[in-house]
């Protein structure tokens, strides 16, 4: 946030950062490597090792008992509104918020393909473009947030904590459900924002029937 914060100093940051290539980078990079893979393993195969990944204890379908959980919790939702929320604060117009959201990758959802391909490529000796393979991992291991612009490109850290509940979603009480190491934290309740939560309140009080 606080990098945003700087490059909103500079006037005209738009042609500062130049076009958002967020798109751009997963097509070239990671589709690229997804269509490889599909080249090479049959289609009922790919479906059933991707769900053999997400879903390690039940591989199949979801029950009243026994619920599908995905291993990768996502935690996007609540980061983007905590993002939107901050940007706000700074009166922004929803334009220049929505110009930063749009950019923003998460490498951490890439962790379900990440495994496909490391099975792929490490045990099955699938052939594989070795230098976008080599930047998909880097991203996973090393990157929390990437904000991909054509001139500039903002990185942070992997956050240093993170709470979930049974559920996978995130989730902490009184506390960050998500921090990281320069103090930027996300509140969260079983995976939701707080900010969701307010806006749910609010409706019910001004109309009952508000689902």
């Amino acid at each position: 946030m606080t990098a945003i914060e700087k490059i909103l100093t500079i006037e005209n940051f738009k042609m500062y950062l130049g076009r958002d290539i967020h798109r751009k980078f997963s097509k070239r990079v990671l589709d690229h490597l997804l269509h490889g893979i599909k080249q090479q393993l049959e289609q009922h195969l790919f479906i059933r090792l991707r769900n053999q990944v997400q879903h390690p204890d039940f591989l199949y379908y979801s029950t009243h008992s026994h619920p599908q959980v995905s291993y990768f919790p996502y935690t996007g939702t609540c980061l983007e509104r905590q993002l939107i929320n901050d940007l706000d604060k700074l009166k922004l117009e929803f334009t220049d918020i929505s110009y930063f959201t749009s950019s923003l990758s998460r490498p951490a959802e890439m962790a379900i393909l990440g495994c496909m391909f490391d099975f792929c490529i490490s045990v099955l000796n699938f052939q594989n473009d070795k230098k976008k393979w080599n930047v998909i991992q880097d991203l996973m291991q090393h990157c929390g947030l990437i904000f991909q612009f054509e001139k500039v490109c903002i990185v942070c850290d992997r956050p240093c904590n993170l709470s979930f509940d049974v559920e996978n979603l995130l989730h902490a009480e009184g506390e960050p459900a998500l921090q990281f190491a320069d103090g930027y934290s996300v509140y969260a309740r079983h995976g939701r924002h707080p900010s969701e939560e307010y806006r749910e309140r609010y409706h019910e009080e001004q109309d009952p029937d508000f689902v």
